[in-house]
């Protein structure tokens, strides 16, 4: 029986994340999971539409698709997933350091306390605070690398709000 062949790929995804959403037994998707799915839509729309849409468009395109695979308006989209769609808009070496940070056998880091934690959305919020490509890739590696811990990570992207040249001179003598 071939019931779900004909569907397109927003509507298979979409199926796919009611489906996940509706059963409260099952396991929810994980933050890193949500990065993920959000930048293969990301890919798609760009392959698909890059030489007929600008960036802006393509921008656009992107939140209405998750918003459609999420059943939530592009508000809320914006509100719940700001931290999501930030890191999944993010391509080349970039988003290798970031796949390599957040693949399932990397998502569990061991914290100053010994205990192993999950990355979730709290400690990529102030991410968007590091300023170039080449020190958020410096970061993201020495996260994978287990030279600083989560919760380090996640207090020099804080510590950004208020001080940037913490961030390059720890990256410098690291």
């Amino acid at each position: 029986m071939d019931v779900y062949s004909r569907l397109s790929d927003l509507q298979a995804l979409h199926l796919a994340y009611s489906h996940n959403d509706m059963h409260e037994n099952s396991r929810q998707m994980s933050f890193a999971e949500k990065v993920e799915l959000f930048h293969n839509i990301r890919d798609r729309i760009v392959k698909s539409y890059k030489d007929t849409l600008g960036e802006r468009q393509i921008a656009t395109k992107w939140r209405e698709e998750v918003a459609n695979i999420t059943s939530k308006t592009k508000a809320e989209v914006k509100n719940c997933y700001r931290t999501h769609l930030f890191l999944a808009s993010f391509s080349g070496e970039l988003w290798d350091a970031l796949s390599g940070v957040l693949k399932p056998s990397k998502t569990k880091h061991i914290s100053k306390n010994e205990k192993v934690k999950e990355l979730t959305q709290y400690h990529f919020v102030n991410f968007s605070k590091v300023e170039t490509t080449e020190e958020r890739i410096k970061l993201l590696q020495q996260l994978s690398n287990k030279e600083i811990t989560v919760e380090e990570f996640r207090d020099i992207c804080v510590g950004l709000r208020y001080d940037h040249a913490f961030l390059v001179l720890n990256m410098t003598f690291i």
